[in-house]
Protein backbone atom coordinates (compact mmCIF):
# COMPACT_ATOMS: atom_id res chain seq x y z
CA UNK A 1 0.00 0.00 0.00
CA UNK A 2 2.82 2.67 1.35
CA UNK A 3 4.43 2.00 -2.44
CA UNK A 4 1.59 2.38 -4.36
CA UNK A 5 1.31 5.76 -2.65
CA UNK A 6 4.33 6.96 -3.44
CA UNK A 7 4.42 5.96 -6.95
CA UNK A 8 1.06 7.75 -7.37
CA UNK A 9 3.11 10.87 -5.45
CA UNK A 10 5.93 10.34 -7.70
CA UNK A 11 3.74 10.30 -11.33
CA UNK A 12 1.65 13.32 -9.55
CA UNK A 13 5.17 15.29 -8.95
CA UNK A 14 6.53 14.55 -12.73
CA UNK A 15 2.99 15.71 -14.33
CA UNK A 16 2.99 19.14 -11.77
CA UNK A 17 6.63 19.68 -12.48
CA UNK A 18 6.72 19.42 -16.14
CA UNK A 19 2.99 21.56 -16.08
CA UNK A 20 5.51 25.10 -15.42
CA UNK A 21 7.29 24.51 -18.41
CA UNK A 22 4.15 25.31 -20.21
CA UNK A 23 3.36 28.62 -21.44
CA UNK A 24 1.10 30.45 -19.65
CA UNK A 25 0.86 33.66 -21.81
CA UNK A 26 2.42 33.21 -25.51
CA UNK A 27 2.36 36.27 -28.45
CA UNK A 28 3.42 35.03 -31.83
CA UNK A 29 3.77 37.86 -34.72
CA UNK A 30 3.02 35.97 -38.03
CA UNK A 31 4.25 38.61 -41.08
CA UNK A 32 1.79 38.59 -44.00
CA UNK A 33 1.70 40.90 -46.95
CA UNK A 34 -1.68 42.76 -45.99
CA UNK A 35 0.25 43.12 -42.47
CA UNK A 36 1.06 41.57 -39.13
CA UNK A 37 -0.63 38.63 -37.97
CA UNK A 38 -0.69 38.80 -34.20
CA UNK A 39 -2.03 35.03 -32.44
CA UNK A 40 -2.14 34.96 -28.64
CA UNK A 41 -2.53 31.89 -26.24
CA UNK A 42 -4.86 31.52 -24.23
CA UNK A 43 -7.15 33.90 -25.98
CA UNK A 44 -8.84 36.72 -23.68
CA UNK A 45 -10.57 39.93 -24.13
CA UNK A 46 -8.59 43.35 -23.66
CA UNK A 47 -10.61 45.39 -21.95
CA UNK A 48 -9.82 49.54 -23.11
CA UNK A 49 -8.65 51.19 -19.48
CA UNK A 50 -10.64 54.09 -18.64
CA UNK A 51 -12.05 54.47 -15.24
CA UNK A 52 -9.38 52.31 -13.50
CA UNK A 53 -5.85 54.56 -15.15
CA UNK A 54 -4.69 55.28 -11.57
CA UNK A 55 -4.15 51.48 -10.50
CA UNK A 56 -3.21 49.83 -14.10
CA UNK A 57 -0.95 52.89 -15.71
CA UNK A 58 2.54 53.13 -14.94
CA UNK A 59 4.16 56.55 -15.55
CA UNK A 60 5.37 55.44 -19.03
CA UNK A 61 1.47 55.11 -19.83
CA UNK A 62 0.91 58.30 -18.86
CA UNK A 63 2.76 59.58 -21.58
CA UNK A 64 2.04 57.38 -24.10
CA UNK A 65 -1.70 57.49 -23.52
CA UNK A 66 -1.75 60.67 -25.52
CA UNK A 67 -0.73 58.31 -28.74
CA UNK A 68 -2.16 54.97 -27.59
CA UNK A 69 -4.74 53.25 -26.47
CA UNK A 70 -3.80 51.09 -23.52
CA UNK A 71 -5.83 48.02 -22.70
CA UNK A 72 -5.94 45.69 -19.79
CA UNK A 73 -6.36 41.93 -19.77
CA UNK A 74 -6.51 39.02 -17.94
CA UNK A 75 -4.44 38.32 -14.53
CA UNK A 76 -2.01 34.83 -15.89
CA UNK A 77 0.00 34.38 -12.86
CA UNK A 78 -0.81 34.41 -9.14
CA UNK A 79 1.23 33.84 -5.66
CA UNK A 80 0.68 34.93 -2.10
CA UNK A 81 3.45 37.91 -3.25
CA UNK A 82 2.05 39.52 -6.37
CA UNK A 83 -0.08 38.97 -9.66
CA UNK A 84 0.48 39.38 -13.17
CA UNK A 85 -1.77 40.55 -15.57
CA UNK A 86 -1.07 41.40 -19.59
CA UNK A 87 -1.56 45.20 -20.51
CA UNK A 88 -1.99 45.69 -24.18
CA UNK A 89 -0.69 48.85 -25.88
CA UNK A 90 -1.77 49.92 -29.35
CA UNK A 91 -0.51 52.39 -31.74
CA UNK A 92 -1.94 53.86 -34.69
CA UNK A 93 -0.53 56.23 -37.28
CA UNK A 94 -0.65 56.82 -41.45
CA UNK A 95 1.84 53.95 -41.49
CA UNK A 96 -0.69 51.44 -39.48
CA UNK A 97 -1.62 49.37 -36.06
CA UNK A 98 1.23 48.65 -34.12
CA UNK A 99 0.90 46.39 -30.45
CA UNK A 100 3.02 45.58 -27.30
CA UNK A 101 2.26 43.40 -24.86
CA UNK A 102 3.49 44.29 -21.46
CA UNK A 103 3.54 41.70 -18.84
CA UNK A 104 2.97 44.19 -15.49
CA UNK A 105 3.03 42.76 -12.04
CA UNK A 106 1.14 43.96 -9.22
CA UNK A 107 1.29 43.93 -5.47
CA UNK A 108 -1.37 42.29 -3.30
CA UNK A 109 -2.51 45.73 -2.27
CA UNK A 110 -2.33 46.63 -6.62
CA UNK A 111 0.39 48.44 -6.73
CA UNK A 112 2.61 48.16 -9.31
CA UNK A 113 5.94 46.10 -9.09
CA UNK A 114 7.15 46.07 -12.51
CA UNK A 115 6.72 46.21 -16.05
CA UNK A 116 8.38 43.89 -19.34
CA UNK A 117 7.69 44.18 -22.90
CA UNK A 118 7.50 40.83 -24.04
CA UNK A 119 6.60 40.90 -27.34
CA UNK A 120 6.06 44.12 -29.83
CA UNK A 121 5.20 44.79 -33.72
CA UNK A 122 6.91 48.34 -33.74
CA UNK A 123 9.46 47.97 -36.03
CA UNK A 124 12.75 48.73 -33.52
CA UNK A 125 11.33 45.52 -31.52
CA UNK A 126 9.25 43.19 -33.94
CA UNK A 127 9.37 40.24 -31.09
CA UNK A 128 7.52 37.22 -30.05
CA UNK A 129 7.43 36.53 -26.62
CA UNK A 130 6.17 33.69 -24.09
CA UNK A 131 5.87 33.04 -20.42
CA UNK A 132 6.00 29.68 -18.66
CA UNK A 133 5.05 28.66 -15.10
CA UNK A 134 8.40 28.92 -13.78
CA UNK A 135 8.07 32.98 -15.11
CA UNK A 136 11.09 32.32 -17.69
CA UNK A 137 10.52 34.75 -20.36
CA UNK A 138 11.88 34.35 -23.75
CA UNK A 139 11.14 37.57 -26.21
CA UNK A 140 12.34 36.33 -30.25
CA UNK A 141 12.49 39.33 -32.50
CA UNK A 142 12.98 39.12 -36.34
CA UNK A 143 16.62 40.19 -36.66
CA UNK A 144 17.79 37.37 -34.81
CA UNK A 145 17.79 38.72 -31.33
CA UNK A 146 16.77 36.19 -28.48
CA UNK A 147 16.17 37.83 -24.80
CA UNK A 148 15.21 35.74 -21.38
CA UNK A 149 14.18 37.05 -18.31
CA UNK A 150 12.59 35.80 -15.03
CA UNK A 151 10.66 37.30 -12.39
CA UNK A 152 12.31 37.26 -8.68
CA UNK A 153 9.69 36.09 -6.05
CA UNK A 154 9.11 39.33 -5.26
CA UNK A 155 7.20 40.01 -8.65
CA UNK A 156 10.61 42.16 -10.52
CA UNK A 157 11.27 41.48 -13.93
CA UNK A 158 15.01 40.16 -13.98
CA UNK A 159 16.94 40.29 -17.52
CA UNK A 160 19.30 37.64 -17.98
CA UNK A 161 22.52 38.46 -19.52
Amino acid sequence: MKKKLLILIGIIGIVTSCSNDKAIFKVDIIEQETGDKIEFVPNMPFELIKDSTYFYFSKEDYYKVMVADISKGKQIYKSDKFEIRVILRKYMNAKGTYFEFVLRSFSKDFKIIDSYVMASTIEELNCNGVIDGKLNITTTCADGTVTTATVDEYGKFIINE
